[in-house]
């Protein structure tokens, strides 16, 4: 049964209407005001927020980059000076090769060649092999300039073999590092821990196609030729 007259029915109705915004800023100016004001700030406030983050990932990426050039030129011109020293070691041990008089060994590691020299004249002449210059960190992996012999060894020797060999070569390293003729039938240990050795039959370093950083394999009949003239503080030159 539906009670009130239809006056009132559409009195009802029109208090749930909901009201339209000109209704609402015609009764609430200043609420209205302060929301559009609000609204538009904070649209303001993104758009500002945006335009900041964008331009400041740019610098992010252009400062990252320039730090890349940066480091980039510096290891080009570190290597550069690392290699113009190198050759300046080399010119330099080249000239005192030539002028010493003294009986002393020459390698030229560019040729793999030793030479026996005194006052100026080859008295042997020795196929040498060097070591390769890449994946290893060893600063004596280019030997230059001037060494001198320390002593000279042969088979019997116990040798201190660095770890770095075993980890280059793929072999467990032992406790004990000190192997009996690891350097071969003779070898010559110079200063500066370099060595002039052989290849052992066994061992670290009897890898035909690996030689020790740092030092210099020579064959141990030419070794075992030039023993008798290699007294210790005999100079080495390595260009």
């Amino acid at each position: 049964m539906v009670t009130g007259s239809p006056q009132q029915s559409a009195t009802v109705a029109g208090t749930l209407k909901k009201p339209r915004w000109h209704e609402l800023r015609v009764a609430y100016p200043r609420l209205a005001y302060s929301l559009v004001f609000s609204i538009f700030a904070l649209l303001c406030i993104n758009v500002l927020l945006t335009y900041y983050s964008y331009h400041a990932r740019q610098d992010e990426l252009a400062l990252r980059a320039s730090l890349e050039r940066v480091q980039v030129t510096h290891d080009q011109a570190l290597t550069a000076t690392e290699g113009n020293l190198a050759a300046n070691v080399g010119a330099q041990a080249r000239r005192a090769t030539l002028a010493a008089r003294a009986m002393h060994l020459s390698i030229d590691t560019g040729k793999g060649t030793m030479y026996l020299l005194r006052d100026g004249a080859v008295l042997r002449e020795m196929a040498v092999r060097l070591p390769k210059p890449a994946g290893t960190a060893d600063p004596l992996r280019s030997p230059r300039g001037r060494r001198f012999v320390v002593r000279v060894v042969d088979e019997t020797y116990p040798w201190e073999v660095p770890r770095s060999v075993f980890q280059q070569r793929g072999l467990p390293i032992p406790a004990d590092r000190n192997v009996r003729g690891a350097l071969g039938p003779v070898a010559v240990i110079l200063d500066g821990n370099a060595v002039i050795y052989s290849r052992p039959k066994s061992g670290p370093l009897s890898d035909r196609e690996y030689v020790l950083p740092g030092s210099v394999r020579a064959q141990a009949d030419d070794l075992r030729a030039v023993r008798a003239v290699l007294k210790p503080g005999m100079a080495i030159y390595l260009y």
